[in-house]
């Protein structure tokens, strides 16, 4: 594990380097003290002394995570992923699952017309299904299904650009976004300026500085 703690350090330091525009940069001695003091934190707070520390206190969650780890991302073995926001990875036994419900199952358009037990009917019972699926994903936010739609797109940037194409953008509207940001959110811009609206690219000094924050 603190192998796998000092490749993730070392990708972290080369992605920060990168993003401010250096290529490399060689691991002189004040990088070299940060990243054992990280090691050694982890070592404290996760307990990867060895020994007695390790047993009383293994690696988040109980060890659970070194489980699952092991038993469901079993293809990670030596490798440190960074891209969970982007494309976050499924695991094994959420393959297993999707194998085993496709391989069972019939799945027809849900708009198409049908009640009968062949192909041409299954399209209620998927409707029925996907409705069921918007009701879960609605109560884990929360949401009241009077007041909140569950729309399902084939990503981020489908679900951004739906937001963008019919939000009712006006000439006394203002698309505000931090200027850190994702493309697909920046490009919400020209969906609000075609329309007569105004962006503004808001920073943590913009905000720091309005009153009441």
């Amino acid at each position: 594990m603190e192998a796998l703690l000092s490749q993730f350090w070392d990708a972290w330091v080369l992605s920060t380097l990168r993003r401010f525009g250096v290529g490399s940069c060689p691991l002189d001695e004040r990088r070299r003290r940060e990243k054992e003091a990280f090691l050694e934190f982890a070592r404290e707070r996760q307990g990867l002394r060895g020994g007695k520390d390790a047993a009383a206190s293994p690696y988040g969650y109980d060890g659970s995570i070194d489980a699952m780890r092991r038993e469901e991302f079993s293809r990670l073995e030596g490798s440190v992923y960074l891209d969970h926001a982007g494309a976050t990875l499924y695991s094994e036994r959420q393959l297993g699952k999707c194998l085993e419900e496709l391989g069972g199952g019939v799945y027809s358009n849900p708009h198409s017309e049908g009640t009968g037990q062949g192909p041409a009917g299954v399209s209620g019972a998927r409707a029925a299904s996907l409705q069921s699926e918007r009701r879960a994903v609605l109560a884990m936010f929360n949401a009241s299904p009077e007041d909140y739609l569950c729309i399902f797109t084939a990503g981020a940037t489908a679900g951004l650009k739906a937001v963008g194409e019919t939000f009712r953008w006006d000439q006394g509207s203002t698309f505000m976004y931090t200027s850190d940001n994702h493309n697909s959110v920046l490009g919400i811009r020209n969906y609000a300026l075609e329309r007569g609206a105004s962006a503004v690219a808001a920073s943590r000094v913009t905000v720091d500085a309005r009153d009441g924050c």
